[in-house]
């Protein structure tokens, strides 16, 4: 059973970051148009960093306590600054600047550090064996992982195009409404009408912002001039 349980910890932490991602860049490679617009090889280290970054921050998201309602929301806060600024560190290593694939790269490395915290959650859930447990837990990590798809590209984006003074707060502010948003989930204890709404509204946001990202910043980072008969539009 200890090899099931880690093989369904594996897939509910991998699977839906894995997906998201092969969904959002399967349309910028080839044949889909002339010729693939990104380094796979940047693409899927982006992604490796991104499961590292997730690993280091589910050591420190271990330690917050939990008897304080407001330590737990600032400390949380402070946790997805980290996060975001590590983001967009690694966007704005020489390599990626001013490179419009970078946005690709950002969305990278959200979803694997998404990955990375979904599996060190779905590991503590799925040893109890509790169905509602592991519903709700796939609900949160649908959230985890559109919510760091949004960031890592608004980061990526911003590098990409000179932006980062307008694109960083964004991303920060972002996870700071959704601390605020999940607040019943991370200070309640137990299964409960706040926590189902909270889960549901936190999902609902989530979905509209990577649908978002998938429909505007994904091909809006593209040169109008490249590829102009294949070049994906907004709403395609």
């Amino acid at each position: 059973m200890a090899v099931l349980d880690s093989a369904l910890a594996l897939g509910l932490g991998l699977g839906p970051s894995a997906a998201v991602l092969y969904h959002a860049v399967d349309r910028f490679h080839h044949p889909n148009v002339d010729k693939t617009l990104m380094d796979d090889a940047k693409l899927f280290l982006s992604f490796a960093v991104g499961m590292i970054l997730g690993a280091v921050s589910g050591v420190f998201d271990r330690l917050i306590p939990l008897d304080d309602v407001l330590s737990i929301l600032v400390l949380l806060f402070l946790l997805a600054l980290f996060e975001e600024t590590f983001k967009l560190l690694y966007v704005n290593f020489k390599r990626f600047q001013k490179r419009f694939d970078t946005t690709y790269y950002g969305l990278a490395i959200g979803l694997g550090m998404a990955a990375t915290l979904n599996w060190s959650n779905a590991q503590q859930i799925v040893s109890i064996r509790d169905g509602t447990g592991i519903v709700l837990l796939l609900l949160f990590s649908l959230i985890v992982v559109f919510l760091h798809a949004f960031t890592g590209s608004v980061i990526g984006f911003g590098s990409a195009h000179a932006q980062n003074w307008r694109c960083f707060p964004q991303a920060v502010l972002t996870r700071g409404l959704f601390i605020l948003v999940l607040a019943p989930v991370f200070v309640g204890s137990g299964l409960s009408a706040g926590v189902i709404v909270s889960l549901g509204l936190a999902l609902l946001l989530a979905f509209v912002l990577y649908y978002f990202t998938y429909k505007f910043y994904l091909v809006q980072t593209l040169p109008r001039e490249l590829f102009p008969r294949k070049r994906p539009k907004a709403g395609d």
